[in-house]
């Protein structure tokens, strides 16, 4: 019994202790090595996102202490009195489920994929784009960005207050952005450049 225990303590410690690890370092390379892209398709969310993470979701309930979890909810369930907690309980398991597999499965994904992407994009040449901006907006909570049509597609990009603060007061209609990109892999485009023009009609 005293082994078992030991044993689920152990397992407990590696789990939390990966969960860190995984966390760490999609947060640094998030905030350090990813690329900005614009462009893409369906295949992102589906190959990348999606199933990565629906087979961590599974993988995750099977072999982690989520399923000692789903295996007593159920039983816990028939005991609860009011039925809203009934939907709360599983709703908040799935969740935490769902986010657990995602830090492990979806975002090592990402990670792979953006390597991937940045090395394929190497072998093309840098594309130059002159684009109509749709909007410039800035905000407290969020990062300012900047949209505009690419590929028949609106876009957008973070970028800093003082970037666009001389163009804030100007007239949208006479702003453009030029943009220098390299073709990655599903029609993904990595952001090399950017900046911002004022084109005056005559």
């Amino acid at each position: 019994m005293k082994k078992n225990k030991l044993k689920k303590k152990t397992i407990d410690k590696i789990n939390d202790a990966l969960f860190f690890i995984f966390c760490l370092t999609g947060i640094i390379y998030f905030l350090f090595f990813q690329s900005v892209t614009i462009g893409g398709d369906y295949k992102y969310f589906v190959y990348v996102f999606l199933i990565p993470t629906l087979i961590g979701f599974f993988l995750t309930a099977k072999f982690t202490f989520f399923s000692k979890s789903w295996n007593s909810i159920f039983i816990d369930l028939r005991k609860e009195k009011y039925l809203i907690l009934r939907f709360i309980y599983p709703f908040l398991l799935i969740t935490s489920n769902f986010m657990f597999s995602y830090v492990f499965f979806g975002n090592s994904a990402n990670i792979i994929w953006d390597v991937i992407n940045k090395f394929e994009s190497e072998k093309n040449k840098t594309e130059k784009y002159f684009l109509p901006i749709t909007k410039i907006y800035t905000s407290y909570k969020y990062k300012d960005k900047i949209r505009f049509v690419f590929l028949n597609n609106e876009e957008s990009i973070s970028v800093k207050y003082s970037e666009i603060k001389p163009f804030l007061n100007k007239n949208i209609d006479n702003l453009k952005i030029e943009i220098k990109v390299k073709k990655g892999i599903w029609n993904h485009y990595i952001l090399e450049s950017w900046h911002i023009k004022e084109v005056l009609n005559h």
